[in-house]
């Protein structure tokens, strides 16, 4: 990935509010040169990061599994609603929420990384593609902050 990706690749992704997503980014970036066995140990160990930034408590592992089924399930064919459900799934592990509470977000994410995936298969992104796929970043992200502020308050 060269510099400009990476920073594309900031953008539309999701770091449950925390401000300094460098060492998280790094945990996701490192699993592209890894091979698939390492992956799970890696998305656990940013989970756990995760985790102690800000300060929530749920099943980290849990959710690191999850997070491989979602990548693994946008390496091949894989119906749009099945990714739906993982990432309603994962949402719900962190957030303590019901899934269906995570029905339009999950459509959001789902529709944006499978438009990045379609849209390179036919070249490189273009300007007006990433525009697009970062307002659909922000648009989730904003329907997340409401979990983000439960989580907070909630005692755990």
């Amino acid at each position: 990935m060269s510099t400009l990706d990476i920073d594309f690749e900031k953008q539309i992704s999701y770091f449950f509010g925390i401000r300094d997503i460098q060492p998280i980014a790094d945990c996701y970036f490192k699993i592209f040169s890894q091979k698939d066995e390492k992956m799970l140990p890696i998305l656990h160990q940013a989970y756990e990061l995760i985790q102690s930034l800000v300060e929530w408590n749920f099943d980290t592992l849990e959710a690191a599994k999850i997070e491989q089924e979602i990548i693994y399930a946008f390496r091949k064919p894989t119906p749009f609603e099945e990714i739906v459900d993982r990432y309603k799934k994962i949402y719900s592990i962190i957030f303590s929420r019901p899934r269906d509470s995570f029905d339009k977000i999950a459509w959001l994410r789902t529709f944006l990384f499978t438009y990045q995936k379609q849209a390179e298969l036919l070249g490189p992104l273009t300007p007006e593609d990433k525009s697009f796929l970062i307002s659909i970043a922000r648009l989730s992200e904003h329907y997340l902050q409401g979990f983000e502020e439960l989580a907070k308050s909630k005692i755990r």
